[in-house]
């Protein structure tokens, strides 16, 4: 009866669970177009916009840009929590008819959740290092020792992790994906406006500063 299957799954061990969807989510992942055209075009487009947006050199001591310099470094937070965020918000509700039947069979959500982050932490983290060594190479950004690079890498994957688990989280609170592309935009202008980029946060509201608070990409930017 329905009273007997969940010990039936249970039997399944938790790291057992995550190490078998783990590796059902890489192969689904790379057989699916659709997100191998996500996984490429959004590093893609990012790289696209910096080479037409920023002039080169825009480092260059010679010549100081602050303007620039410091919208640089805030398209790199924001391309990083883009990153996170598109990869995060389909994860889950495409799967939910599957995900309900499993969990009757005892699936837990720790291995599921956890089996996510296996699967899309190294995607993410090849997708900002390759936005780093890209905009390097066109001399968007300056040269630089592994010292500066790597806390940029550093910083760039964990505001991509923050934005994957806010992408599960969405994913997770609707039922279908275009309610999760719906999500897209109203995810993202926050973390634009309240990152301190554009509006300083000591010049904002009391309101403003304390949304900015629960911003990830503020951080992300003043780091």
């Amino acid at each position: 009866g329905t009273n007997s299957a969940p010990p039936r799954g249970s039997r399944v061990g938790a790291l057992r669970q995550w190490a078998l969807l783990s590796r059902r989510g890489t192969a689904l992942l790379l057989h699916s177009r659709l997100s191998v055209a996500v996984l490429t075009g959004s590093p893609v487009m990012i790289v696209a916009m910096f080479a037409v947006l920023f002039r080169a050199g825009a480092f260059d001591p010679a010549s100081p840009d602050p303007g620039s310099t410091a919208m640089i470094m805030f398209w790199i937070a924001f391309g990083a929590f883009f990153f996170g965020l598109t990869y995060g918000l389909l994860q889950i509700c495409t799967e939910l008819p599957v995900l309900r039947r499993e969990w009757l069979a005892g699936l837990r959500i720790g291995p599921y959740l956890a089996s996510k982050l296996t699967t899309m932490l190294p995607v993410l983290a090849v997708a900002d290092a390759l936005l780093l060594l890209v905009l390097r190479a066109v001399d968007r950004l300056p040269p630089a020792g592994w010292d500066t690079y790597g806390s940029l890498f550093v910083t760039s994957v964990l505001a991509s992790a923050a934005a994957l688990a806010l992408g599960l989280l969405a994913s997770a609170a609707v039922s279908e994906p275009g309610q999760a592309t719906l999500m897209l935009p109203l995810l993202c202008f926050p973390q634009v406006l309240f990152s301190g980029a554009f509006v300083p946060v000591p010049r904002m509201t009391g309101a403003g500063q304390a949304v900015s608070w629960a911003m990830t990409n503020r951080w992300a930017f003043e780091a």
